[in-house]
């Protein structure tokens, strides 16, 4: 595999807080640091890259060097279970889709707007 200096490289443009939160969620279950650190490369490149999404593209792009051994080696040979991450996944996709009501302002209510009409 690779070394943790290796994979650490981001693009400026980069929304660091929201996908790097999103990503610690969802590769939590990998059980080493350089399985976490290729998978956020990879899904990055997967969103960031224009074009062709290749394996040797994304790692120009997203690593910023010639890493593309390293990040096929990472998808075809490291061992990872696919169940955790879609759990994860899906658990945040309802939480985005699905707010909880008490995120609702009290004003936005269907009782509190009754109350201002009468």
């Amino acid at each position: 595999m690779s070394t943790d200096a290796e994979v650490t490289a981001r693009p400026a443009n980069a929304e660091p807080l929201e996908l790097s939160a999103l990503f610690d969620a969802l590769f939590c279950s990998f059980p080493r640091a350089d399985q976490r650190r290729w998978a956020e490369a990879y899904v990055r490149g997967l969103i960031q890259v224009p074009g062709r999404k290749s394996i040797r593209r994304i790692a120009d792009q997203i690593v910023g060097y010639r890493a593309d051994q390293s990040l096929q080696q990472f998808l075809n040979q490291s061992p990872w279970s696919v169940g955790p991450i879609r759990r994860s996944l899906a658990r945040h996709l309802l939480a985005a889709l699905h707010p909880r009501p008490g995120w609702w302002r009290r004003s936005h209510s269907p009782n509190a707007a009754r109350a201002r009409s009468a």
